[in-house]
């Protein structure tokens, strides 16, 4: 699956663009009355739904996750379709609600990050180590997985 960085980076500059041009509106008029300034932000929001009517960029990245969830990887060649994210193996739907929680298997309490690098661990045979690297960083394997299992 293609990243959508170049996408979600013109969406970036498109908001900024609506932000700036709701603040030049209301410098245009020093004497812009609460009525005026409250219709101009109206309708900068209104501009950033008619953009956002394609879809949300949030989707993206959950379906990088999902893509991530399905796919077989690791050593093992195998998905994270049975990792037990508290509510039985393989159910994801409403398991972030549920984490963070305790898991016997672990020994550990868990929540849906450090409970995602023990699948692809325990599942799919990385090491720590490989499942945790860039786990903070914007786009890791762990963020799209995370993601992925909250819009769930």
């Amino acid at each position: 699956m293609k990243r959508p960085s170049l996408r979600l980076a013109g969406l970036a500059v498109a908001v900024v663009a609506l932000a700036g041009g709701a603040l030049a509106a209301l410098a245009q008029d020093d004497a812009a009355s609460p009525r005026s300034a409250a219709d101009a932000a109206q309708d900068e929001i209104r501009r950033y739904r008619e953009m956002l009517a394609d879809g949300n960029p949030a989707e993206l990245v959950e379906l990088q996750g999902e893509a991530l969830w399905t796919t077989p990887r690791g050593p093992k060649q195998a998905t994270l379709e049975a990792c037990d994210l508290g509510l039985g193996p393989g159910v994801v739907d409403g398991a972030y609600a549920q984490l963070p929680r305790w898991f016997d298997d672990a020994q550990a309490v868990q929540d849906v990050e450090s409970r995602v690098v023990h699948c692809m661990v325990t599942l799919q045979g990385f090491t720590r180590a490989q499942a945790s690297a860039g786990w903070f960083k914007p786009g890791s394997d762990v963020e799209l997985l995370a993601t992925f299992v909250a819009a769930r």
